[in-house]
């Protein structure tokens, strides 16, 4: 399987400055549950980087965030086969995953709801929760999707 770029976040806007920017990384390489970098298989090139956080063992979930691409990969079809291959991976262990998403983040929103994610109820103020369970991730994998 190839790794392919990927349209994404914009969670570059919101690093402020090189200190901050430094810290994000340094928290996404202490986070136990998994931070992957993400290489262009054809360039070579970094071109993201996202990752699995707050693994919850009772409720048998996690979260997949904190993505971002570079401004080149926004828009092309790797941010959902990246989810989908962490998806297919995770559902392995675990019954339910969550993804944070701005408010404002409408590129992620839709990108998640594209691959089955469904709003949830929430009182958050600068973010919106999607939820995708195993059981419909199962059975929406029986039918081909268009990225």
């Amino acid at each position: 399987m190839q790794t392919i770029p990927v349209s994404g976040s914009n969670i570059l806007n919101r690093i402020d400055g090189k200190k901050n920017f430094k810290n994000y990384f340094r928290i996404a390489l202490e986070n136990k549950e998994g931070c992957f970098t993400i290489i262009d298989k054809y360039s070579n090139k970094f071109i993201g980087s996202t990752r699995y956080y707050s693994l919850n063992e009772k409720d048998r979930s996690v979260r997949i965030g904190y993505t971002f691409f570079t401004p080149e990969y926004w828009g092309t079809p790797a941010n959902p086969q990246i989810k989908k291959l962490m998806l297919d991976y995770i559902f392995q262990y675990i019954d339910k995953v969550y993804f944070d998403i701005g408010k404002e983040n409408y590129r992620s929103q839709k990108s998640i709801e594209k691959l089955g994610g469904k709003k949830q109820l929430t009182e958050a103020k600068d973010s919106l929760i999607y939820l995708i369970d195993k059981k419909n991730w199962m059975l929406t994998q029986s039918t081909p999707r268009k990225f």
